[in-house]
């Protein structure tokens, strides 16, 4: 048995070519049914492969899945950037073509089996509600002020609200995996974020873990269409600021503090 991964969700490991993931907790094994039934009904519309899990519930122990292992080499920036212009290109294009299939997929796929719908205006809302009722040391009033008043008019009207797609929402290093022999995708893992949202939504982590410059070359093989960067970086504001006021209720200092320094650089974009 070889340990493959362990989270807040659920504990990984391999057993030869199958990965077993047992759930931590009772969300966890929700997680885990929605993240079967969809991805049952969608792996084959999918250009590349994906997981596809069985998930039991045996007595006496706490619910699980197996998937047979998608083979590749997790993709990182650093791995990205050093492939040469045809190989950024077609890795762009893969990746790309993963997420035009993906959006494509009608959502009640998602809503079906129980999967979050997240909404721009809505988390605003919340965001902007969180931050009147709660004393928050780490920003100035000025930018307390500044930072409500941008979230309150998104929560009225914002671009990042139409179209909705099934999104993966976590297209972050490791979930992408590359094929060395063809210089592709080789395959997308971890679908328990699925939800209903915006497709930019999708692209957020290409532009914070693999930066501005690759992340456009996806946007460009995606062809976007009516929406642009400038809603994928609204949406990273949103989630940045949601994640950072997670962590200003914990202990890690240094964390919250750089947390809040990046919203303070974000902000000042957006006015």
């Amino acid at each position: 048995m070889e340990a493959y991964g362990r989270g807040d969700f659920c504990l990984a490991f391999r057993l030869g070519t199958i990965v077993v993931r047992l759930a931590r907790h009772a969300e966890a094994a929700a997680a885990l049914r929605r993240e079967t039934a969809v991805l049952e009904q969608i792996a084959d519309q999918l250009p590349c492969p994906v997981p596809r899990l069985n998930f039991h519930t045996p007595v006496g122990c706490p619910p699980f899945t197996t998937h047979r292992e998608v083979v590749g080499v997790p993709i990182t920036r650093e791995r990205w950037s050093s492939l040469d212009s045809e190989g950024q290109r077609t890795l762009a294009r893969d990746t790309a073509a993963f997420l035009r299939a993906l959006h494509k997929i009608p959502v009640s796929v998602g809503l079906d089996a129980g999967v979050t719908r997240i909404s721009a205006r809505w988390l605003a809302e919340q965001l902007r509600q969180r931050l009147e009722e709660t004393a928050c040391p780490w920003i100035d009033p000025s930018t307390h002020t500044r930072l409500t008043s941008l979230l309150g008019a998104w929560a009225l009207t914002t671009s990042s609200e139409t179209p909705t797609s099934l999104i993966h929402r976590d297209i972050a290093p490791g979930h992408l995996l590359f094929n060395e022999d063809t210089g592709g995708l080789a395959g997308v893992i971890d679908f328990g974020d699925l939800a209903v949202g915006h497709p930019a939504r999708d692209f957020i982590d290409l532009y914070e873990d693999f930066g501005l410059s690759i992340c456009e070359s996806v946007m460009r093989a995606y062809d976007s269409g009516p929406w642009s960067m400038e809603t994928v970086r609204q949406w990273f504001f949103l989630e940045a600021l949601n994640w950072t006021l997670d962590r200003t209720a914990e202990s890690d200092e240094e964390e919250i503090e750089a947390g809040w320094k990046g919203i303070e650089q974000e902000l000042a974009s957006f006015e």
